[in-house]
């Protein structure tokens, strides 16, 4: 049996004193349920009664700021009002959005540079690249990263990279950087190739050859 006298006693509303020949008093199984299923209503009833005065505190403090930013505007200390919200909120809103632009600038600039070193297999000196560099841009479309390769004036040429490739070859301003198999598709080591098929050493030979005649 469980004794509950003192749970009993306080239920009552009395303070019990036994005498000195008292027994303790024990409750039956039904009885000590009982108890239990009022302890836990009780239990029930106090969290319910504690939401609610968090509710009601979350309302009120909803109002009160609303009756303040009301009561500023009819003052005509909204500005200022607004300007006390801002000071609290400006600085957390600044560290995010460093963070998150110095996190832009790193995604962007690896995007940048993967693009680059694609590009200089193509040049007869890699170092070339860096002058490729000025015209290759990355930016960000919604959540993706956009490469645009642009000309001297700003102008996009085209997003896509073996475009832009293309588009050096047929440049005069760059031919000359580009290896001659990148160029044309075919010749041997880098060496550019005339029309004929002859190397660059044997195309000069052969002008000298038909200027001041072969010589043995």
């Amino acid at each position: 049996m469980f004794k509950l006298r003192n749970y009993f006693m306080e239920e009552a509303g009395a303070e019990e004193k036994p005498g000195a020949g008292d027994a303790p008093k024990t409750y039956t199984q039904e009885e000590f349920e009982a108890a239990v299923a009022g302890l836990k209503k009780n239990n029930e009833a106090l969290l319910a009664e504690k939401k609610e005065a968090k509710r009601l505190a979350e309302e009120a403090a909803a109002a009160k700021l609303a009756a303040d930013q009301e009561a500023a505007k009819n003052s005509g200390k909204l500005e200022e009002f607004e300007k006390s919200l801002r000071k609290q909120y400006d600085p957390v809103i600044a560290e995010k959005d460093n963070r998150l632009a110095k996190l832009s600038e790193r995604i962007l600039g690896a995007e940048r540079k993967s693009v680059i070193n694609s590009l200089s297999g193509m040049l007869v000196d890699e170092s070339a690249a860096d002058i490729l560099g000025m015209m290759v841009k990355t930016e960000f479309d919604g959540d993706d990263v956009v490469t645009k390769f642009v000309d001297g004036n700003g102008s996009v040429i085209t997003t896509d990279p073996a475009k832009f490739k293309e588009w050096l070859k047929g440049h005069k301003a760059f031919l000359h950087l580009i290896k001659s198999d990148a160029a044309t598709g075919g010749g041997a080591g880098g060496s550019k190739t005339n029309p004929g098929g002859a190397s660059g050493a044997d195309a000069i030979q052969q002008k000298l050859n038909a200027k001041y005649g072969k010589r043995g």
